[in-house]
Parts: structure tokens; sequence; C-alpha cells
């Protein structure tokens, strides 16, 4: 999984043995201790991801579900413009327009977007994170 955080960008999956743990990879310094500042970080130049932290999934989960919360933005993209991140961000992002363009045409073309609101609480293990987090 990857996550595009204002601050950080994390490549998340799980560990090769111990399938209670998720490993964390970043490729920018700082990125994984932003999100998780009690990880140990290990650092290999010969990795695909520089960075790389072993966490249980349970802590994954709180730390995401409690940035998830903060939002505060409507555009990551208008959030870090102008910042060395958001040149990266932008150039992901447009390769992903590209290729939504490439299987639907312009985006002009697409349906009118008609947005659905659910405002329902969380079920199951996610309300419990979500409760934990919040109280």
């Amino acid at each position: 999984m990857w996550i595009f955080l204002r601050d950080s960008f994390l490549s998340i999956v799980q560990h090769e043995h111990e399938p209670r743990l998720l490993q964390v990879r970043g490729r920018i310094r700082g990125d994984i201790e932003r999100v998780f500042p009690e990880a140990f970080v290990a650092e290999d130049g010969r990795s695909d991801y520089r960075f790389c932290a072993n966490l249980s999934r349970e802590r994954v989960a709180q730390a995401i579900a409690l940035r998830l919360n903060h939002i505060d933005y409507e555009s990551l993209n208008e959030n870090v413009h102008g910042t060395d991140r958001g040149v990266v961000y932008d150039q992901a992002y447009s390769i992903m327009l590209e290729e939504q363009v490439r299987r639907y045409g312009s985006e002009l073309d697409l349906p009118t977007y008609i947005p659905h609101y659910d405002l329902q609480e969380p079920v199951g293990e996610l309300t419990e994170v979500v409760s934990s987090l919040e109280g």
C-alpha cells in the first residue's frame, strides 16, 4: 500500500516472515519517523526502499487512522504545492491522470460526480482504533 501524506511517503507491506508485522518502507530519510516516532528505522542503500521499519499491524493501523482523522485540506497537491515533496507528488498525480485519460478518455468526458455522504459511525475493529485515538 502506498500512502502519500503531507509530510511522508510510505510503502506498507506484510512482513516477509512474520504475519503479525507490517514492513513500513520509505525512500526519504525521516518519513517513517514522522509517522512512527518510536520506530527503529534501518537503512540499507542496496534495498529498493532505503529506509525500513517492522511494526505491529495494530500500531500501523493506529497511526494511519490518526492521520486520517486529522485531514484538514481538500487537496493534497495544493497543500504541498511549492515544496520539493509537492513536485514529486505532482508527477505521481500527473501519471495517474494520464492513465485515467487513457482508460476513459478526457477527464472532461467523465459523468458528473454526484457526492454521497456516509456519516455513519465506523464499525468493528476500526471503531476500537478510532475510539482509542480520540479518548
